[in-house]
């Protein structure tokens, strides 16, 4: 029998009976990871994350989505080859599902490598909902109309809920810029994610300042024990003043705080390379307000950039025994 070149020749022996099957070329390269899709994941995940995208959370979340897509499609991809190698439903998911999760726990253990990349348990497990919920849209019985309307049920719930966090950012951010110029007043739940340190932190209704609410902060004995607002509209040209207010509901205490631009980054994160200040706690409400123009000057080599500023920090350092404070009404002050 002649064979054409284009074609590979699989030999198999049964029951003494030459068997011979023509497998073509194309079955190969219709393997579901297509160079394509490995060149996407290579750069979506393994390229270094600059710090300008991760100042945005919702950039970052952005982000950690994409774990949700991409598997999403390998799961597609890969039921379908299977599906048509005439494999059953039942091999082709588990076949996935194994891909899957070796894939998710590769790329995060490959971005341990990856500057300004880190292993994350939550993009792992978006990896793998997006694979299941795809298996599970896919792989719906049409036969059995209940079974199948379950099944994408289930689908359909597992990236909704992965998509929760990703829906609460995009809220809070219009909240965040409609609110301008308050900083933050905390009533919102999610306004707490505005703020790093947030384990440290809880929204109550008493006492406050303005408002229903206000943030208590937990302060333990560490060297350096508090806060940072990280998200919030940057350009502060416009503004007078700074101010927020601290309940302090014990003895007097020095209270820190320090407020620092984007130039403020790298190599660059001095003492004197940003502004730093320290103001006396006393027993019930204060209120701190600090010029614009005094931030502006801080710098020692230059001036601050109040068009482009990223963080506000408020801690304590080395106290002799922990303690709790009240945040609440951080904003500016326009002219």
């Amino acid at each position: 029998m002649r064979l054409h070149s284009d074609h590979l020749l699989a030999i198999s022996f049964k029951a003494q009976s030459p068997h011979i099957d023509i497998i073509s070329p194309l079955d190969i390269k219709a393997f579901p990871l297509r160079p394509t899709i490995l060149i996407a994941a290579i750069l979506f995940f393994f390229v270094p994350a600059g710090h300008n995208i991760l100042h945005y959370r919702l950039a970052k979340e952005l982000l950690n989505t994409g774990h949700i897509v991409f598997f999403a499609l390998v799961a597609l991809e890969t039921f379908r080859y299977f599906d048509k190698a005439g494999k059953s439903r039942r091999f082709s998911s588990l076949i996935c599902l194994c891909l899957i999760a070796g894939g998710a726990i590769g790329i995060e253990l490959g971005q341990l490598l990856v500057s300004g990349r880190e292993f994350q348990i939550r993009d792992l497990l978006y990896g793998l909902a997006g694979g299941i919920a795809a298996l599970l849209f896919k792989g719906a019985p049409q036969q059995h109309i209940v079974a199948g309307f379950v099944m994408r049920a289930m689908s359909v719930l597992l990236i909704a809920g992965c998509l929760f966090p990703l829906s609460s950012i995009i809220a809070d951010e219009i909240k965040m810029h409609r609110d301008f110029p308050l900083l933050s007043g905390f009533e919102g739940s999610t306004e707490l994610t505005r703020w790093g340190g947030v384990d440290t932190m809880s929204r109550v209704s008493h006492p406050v300042a303005q408002g229903s609410y206000s943030a208590r902060i937990a302060l333990n004995t560490k060297q350096f024990s508090g806060i940072m607002l990280d998200y919030f509209p940057g350009n502060w040209q416009e503004a007078e003043e700074l101010s927020f207010k601290i309940f302090n509901p014990g003895l007097p205490m020095n209270i820190h705080y320090r407020i620092h631009d984007a130039q403020h980054s790298g190599e660059n994160q001095r003492f004197n390379n940003r502004y730093n200040n320290t103001t006396i706690l006393q027993t019930g409400w204060n209120l701190v307000r600090t010029p614009l123009a005094d931030i502006e000057q801080a710098p020692v080599d230059r001036q601050m950039d109040l068009g482009r500023i990223r963080g506000l920090g408020i801690f304590v350092s080395r106290e002799p025994e922990n303690r709790v404070i009240y945040l609440d009404d951080v904003r500016l002050i326009m002219d």
